[in-house]
């Protein structure tokens, strides 16, 4: 007698692979559940403030001042409003146009994963620039912020060079 090689010997391997694959992800699962049971249990118990007293903003601000704070926060919200669509358009554009930079790469396949991948990063940074230069400029005329514009490109310039790097 020896040793079988064959069809049977590799299926009893595979199926004790699998099921140590499985045991190995029902341990991982049911811990995060025993997390998650703990969270909500510490969570349920807090108490929510139920008498919120009543701030008069009249009172404690000038009505110029509240229409300025008005100002403010309308634009910086049509600011995010319309950077979310320009970056939304950008990912469209990308995702239907970029499958030429697959066909041309000639740096394999994780090569290629990480090009697709900083140019996205890239063509984001781009199109949320001009965003961002215009809420930087609001909040330097609101006296928000005193940063100057070109160290503000720089530090988002490095922004996207540190993400290049974690790619």
């Amino acid at each position: 007698m020896g040793v079988r090689f064959g069809r049977a010997s590799g299926r009893r391997a595979r199926g004790r692979c699998g099921i140590e694959r499985r045991l190995a992800l029902g341990v991982v699962v049911a811990g995060l559940t025993a997390g998650w049971a703990v969270a909500i249990y510490f969570l349920w118990r807090t108490n929510v403030p139920g008498n919120v007293p009543k701030v008069d903003e009249h009172a404690l601000f000038s009505q110029s001042a509240l229409d300025r704070a008005g100002d403010y926060d309308r634009f910086v919200r049509w600011d995010y409003v319309l950077t979310e669509l320009a970056v939304l358009a950008a990912i469209a554009a990308y995702a239907r146009w970029g499958a030429r930079f697959t066909r041309e790469s000639a740096a394999g396949r994780i090569g290629t994963g990480m090009l697709l991948a900083m140019l996205g990063l890239a063509i984001l940074w781009l199109v949320q620039l001009p965003f961002g230069v215009a809420d930087h400029w609001w909040q330097r005329r609101h006296g928000v912020s005193k940063v100057p514009y070109g160290e503000w490109i720089v530090d988002n310039w490095l922004g996207l060079g540190s993400e290049f790097l974690f790619i």
